[in-house]
């Protein structure tokens, strides 16, 4: 797994997004919690992506598009 980095929304909700090449799947999990805080998230979004940088580029996608709120 390659951690992509936290990609946050307009609306301010941060995401935890990573790539993973084995089944080529990306996923975005979240929303992350406040500093502080603690709990388990789930995955928000999941897509495929045939590289790191095409999985970066579709977890930018999805938020332009309000999949990631």
């Amino acid at each position: 797994m390659i951690n992509i980095g936290i990609f946050t929304t307009k609306g301010g909700r941060s995401y935890d997004c990573c790539f993973i090449p084995e089944n080529r799947s990306v996923q975005a999990v979240g929303p992350l919690p406040p500093p502080g805080d603690v709990g388990a998230r789930g995955i928000a979004f999941e897509t495929t992506a045939e590289s790191e940088k095409e999985a970066r580029i579709k977890i930018k996608e999805a938020i332009e598009k309000g999949l990631l709120k």
